[in-house]
């Protein structure tokens, strides 16, 4: 439970405080979805939407095109 005289942390006007506690919170919100795994599955729909292949190294939007013997273009 909260302390009646504790600052709520956005109405902190120690530039200190408030910086402390906002990295806190920040860090505190990227522990969460990592722990959650949604920062994996924003990261792999960011990947497959911009055509990159799924460990981040390849690009998977060239297309691939098939070579008869010749060298033709089937």
């Amino acid at each position: 439970m909260r302390d009646d005289n504790q600052t709520y942390w956005a109405a902190e006007t120690d530039p200190v405080k408030f910086s402390a506690s906002l990295l806190k919170r920040v860090k505190d919100f990227r522990q969460g979805l990592e722990d959650s795994g949604r920062a994996y599955r924003a990261a792999r729909s960011v990947r497959a939407f911009y055509g990159w292949a799924p460990d981040g190294l390849g690009d998977t939007a060239q297309v691939q095109v098939a070579l008869d013997g010749a060298g033709a273009a089937r």
